[in-house]
């Protein structure tokens, strides 16, 4: 996993999600570090007017025009290996999500609301949304101890 970790903490290279919070949680309980920068393409369709919480499959098809092929939706992604079809599956996602950023990217940008989306993503990268508060019993004496 290490090779992975080292681009999800990449400064330099920007991590695009989809409704990516419980993802994040995840990255973030197996490196302890929040993966950062982040592009959430939920929230910037959000931004721009698209649906509330609208899905990948609806965003790819509103921006692209095309529909997805969701055969494999609800297939057991833990079992090993793969079949063909679930490799495709993935990859069809995968294919059609990096236009999908292009555009709302530019979208962004032209109605001025690239800085807001910022702001919103850079929620997502700060380690106190994903560390566990600290007992309501623990004294200033015990939050400075574990920090």
């Amino acid at each position: 996993m290490s090779p992975l970790f080292d681009v999800l903490l990449a400064r330099n290279i920007e991590k695009v999600f989809h409704a990516g919070s419980q993802d994040l949680a995840i990255f973030f309980a197996m490196m302890g570090r929040p993966v950062a920068p982040v592009f959430d393409a939920q929230i910037a369709a959000a931004l721009l007017g698209y649906e509330d919480q609208i899905s990948l499959e609806r965003l790819i098809q509103r921006v692209t025009k095309r529909s997805l092929r969701k055969s494999h939706a609800f297939t057991d992604w833990l079992r090993r290996p793969l079949t063909d079809k679930q490799v495709e599956y993935a990859l069809e996602d995968v294919r059609h999500f990096a236009p999908v950023h292009d555009h709302l990217v530019q979208e962004l940008s032209a109605r001025g609301r690239l800085k807001w989306a910022r702001e919103e993503f850079s929620s997502l990268e700060k380690e106190a949304r994903f560390a566990p508060p600290l007992p309501a019993r623990c004294s200033a004496r015990c939050a400075a101890s574990s920090g």
